[in-house]
């Protein structure tokens, strides 16, 4: 008896570990989005594509996320979305190490993680989706090169040392000013931590030190805030531009009111959608589950565009547009 009760026992187990580690193939899959700073716009817009992705593929989506970027709160989220053992995930951090370890241990027992925005210090993931800022600074250069006959000088108020993928939104400034043979001057990189009160005190700063500063740059929503606060109050809107990457509510109104000249739009909506597609490919195209190997390429980028008040409401534009709620 004792033989037949194991040899029944181990078949149990063989079957519960295939239901585990298996995937419904269509109404049943269930995809986890987890995020931070959940009221920024930018990660609104980015639930909103990911949402209608689900809807059109039939898949239920368990978001959740944190008000602000602190990782600690960010993993209290994520243990919690991981008792309801969902089929796959995007995750979206600003702490390039924090989930390491996680993802690889979700890829391992067969859950595909897809990272919508930001990155990861090692290619863990199935693959991740960013905007595609190659370009950027070479955008950004033209766009003022165009605009500002003569020498001046530009500052640029970013977000935090060390953050790769806003970098990539700046690094190439100098070099791109260069060989177009404009004689503008780029400024050494303040930080502005994703902070409007701050950039505000960094960008007045700029103004009051140099006569000849003839534009600023901010690399996010929350430093053109501050920016264009700044200048207001220094009155120098005649001989200050503001040139901002993202296309918050607040920067697409200030874009209106020609307090800010352009913006440099992403659109997180694509991210997250692509993000969901991205996931649920990959779980019904392997029904049966087992480790999850990265793709390759694994690295997608989605596009960006330059916003004037030519284009900021055609209807091309107003895909770039961050909202502060679905509809």
């Amino acid at each position: 008896m004792k033989s037949l009760r194991t040899k029944i026992c181990g078949s149990c187990l063989t079957a519960f570990v295939t239901v585990a580690t298996s995937h419904a193939y269509a109404d049943d899959l269930r995809i986890a989005e987890l995020q931070a700073a959940v009221a920024k716009p930018y990660f609104i817009t980015m639930k909103c594509g990911a949402e209608a992705a689900a809807k059109d593929l039939g898949v239920k989506l368990l978001w959740a996320g944190t008000p602000s970027p602190e990782v600690a709160e960010e993993r209290k989220i994520f243990d919690a979305l991981k008792l309801q053992n969902p089929d796959g995930w995007l995750i979206s951090t600003f702490s390039s190490t924090a989930f390491i370890q996680p993802v690889k241990e979700l890829m391992a027992a067969g859950k595909p993680v897809v990272l919508a925005d930001g990155s990861l210090d090692e290619d863990v993931m199935l693959e991740g989706f960013n905007s595609d800022s190659s370009d950027a600074a070479q955008q950004i250069a033209a766009y003022l090169t165009s605009h500002i006959k003569g020498k001046g000088k530009v500052g640029i108020i970013a977000s935090f040392p060390g953050d790769v993928v806003d970098a990539g939104r700046y690094k190439g400034l100098p070099d791109a000013f260069a060989k177009s043979g404009s004689p503008l001057e780029v400024l050494p990189v303040q930080y502005g931590q994703v902070d409007s009160s701050l950039t505000a005190k960094i960008a007045a700063g700029l103004i009051l030190a140099h006569s000849d500063l003839t534009a600023i740059y901010a690399t996010n929503g929350s430093a053109a805030e501050g920016v264009v606060s700044a200048v207001r109050s220094a009155h120098a809107e005649d001989r200050v531009m503001v040139v901002a990457y993202d296309a918050t509510p607040d920067e697409v109104e200030a874009l209106h009111e020609n307090r800010i000249q352009a913006l440099l739009a992403q659109s997180p909506y694509l991210i997250g959608n692509e993000s969901v597609k991205s996931v649920v490919k990959y779980l019904r195209a392997n029904p049966n589950g087992g480790p999850v190997k990265p793709n390759t390429p694994i690295h997608k980028t989605t596009p960006i565009k330059l916003l004037t008040k030519d284009n900021i409401d055609s209807e091309e534009g107003m895909k770039f547009h961050e909202i502060s709620v679905c509809k």
